[in-house]
């Protein structure tokens, strides 16, 4: 079974040549997946002590912003854990509130920061789009 890159060509499944060295972690059904699936934060309790920990443990890379000082939407946000790095990637040393600020957004403002740091670095080959969030369909170059 072969399938079809816009770039690469046709390959087959055997693109990874130690593909056998990847890790593999079982699903809900026990099934090996090629990925580790992490469940969010629970609201309630592992919400704010995530945040917390984040700050304590990396307070240079960490926002300054209180837990209760965001928005409760950007709390629900914050509760994956991808999203919750990135946030204290991204506003580390700010001081501005973020307001309402919705996946892709928090996607575009962790890239436009590397950027920021990284003059002249480009992200991805050159004329690929990478798609930063399903649910609202933002692309970033």
């Amino acid at each position: 079974m072969s399938t079809r890159d816009e770039v690469l060509g046709a390959h087959s499944r055997d693109i990874i040549v130690n593909s056998d060295y990847l890790l593999t972690f079982e699903d809900a059904q026990g099934k090996p997946q090629p990925y580790l699936p992490v469940r969010p934060f629970r609201e309630a309790d592992e919400g704010p002590r995530a945040y917390e920990l984040r700050q304590s443990a990396l307070p240079k890379r960490a926002s300054n912003l209180s837990y209760l000082q965001l928005m409760p939407e950007l709390r629900r946000l914050l509760l994956r854990p991808l999203h919750l790095h990135l946030f204290h990637e991204t506003w580390a040393d700010r001081t501005d509130q973020p307001g309402q600020l919705e996946e892709g957004e928090l996607f575009g403002a962790y890239l436009s920061g590397l950027a920021a740091q990284n003059a002249g670095a480009s992200f991805g080959w050159t004329g690929w789009r990478i798609r930063c969030s399903r649910r609202i369909g933002l692309f970033c170059r």
